[in-house]
């Protein structure tokens, strides 16, 4: 036992010595001084995760859309078991209308034509979708190009929001943004 604990004394004082014998670096006053720029603040667009729900309305002007979105909450149960822990609480589905504003440069990819056609003669042919990169840059995406008045009420979407975070202001403050808006389907299930 003595000679563990006389290693491991001798092993802290050799630690605490290192450290001791260390010099700090003088820190340059230039890195903490700032200057007031005469630039504009440039707002940075950064991801702020996406949201599936239902179109409600498109603004006239097509710069905000407002999309009803379900989400699942926990509440009290009032018909709990006492003896039964797991039934003190639900989970019940709640719905709120969320207005979004979009981006400048937002891009709206609509579904992909169906691949069952109908020929010239009325038989039913089989013609895949195939996007061309050299027309389409955002292929990507996934689904065709679209735009803004393309979007009507009771479309299922999933938007791809960007927070614009300008310097000097909170993350909590910096306004969310539209970049991309998916079409899931064109009319809403009866």
């Amino acid at each position: 036992m003595c000679w563990r604990q006389c290693c491991l004394v001798v092993m802290a004082l050799a630690i605490s010595s290192a450290v001791w014998g260390q010099e700090e670096e003088p820190v340059p006053r230039k890195r903490f001084q700032t200057k007031p720029e005469d630039k504009p603040a440039e707002v940075k667009l950064v991801p702020a995760g996406s949201v599936t729900g239902r179109i409600s309305k498109v603004s006239e002007d097509g710069r905000s859309i407002s999309v009803i979105v379900t989400f699942r909450v926990q509440e009290p149960n009032p018909q709990a078991n006492p003896r039964d822990p797991r039934t003190y609480f639900r989970w019940v589905d709640r719905q709120q209308e969320i207005e979004y504003e979009l981006a400048e440069d937002v891009k709206v990819r609509l579904p992909p034509p169906s691949p069952y056609q109908v020929d010239e003669k009325g038989k039913p042919v089989f013609k895949p979708f195939k996007p061309d990169p050299k027309a389409d840059p955002d292929f990507r995406l996934g689904g065709v190009k679209g735009e803004v008045k393309d979007l009507t009420s009771g479309m299922m979407v999933t938007l791809e929001l960007k927070r614009a975070l300008v310097p000097g202001k909170p993350i909590n403050q910096a306004p969310l943004r539209v970049t991309v808006v998916k079409v899931q389907n064109y009319a809403p299930n009866p």
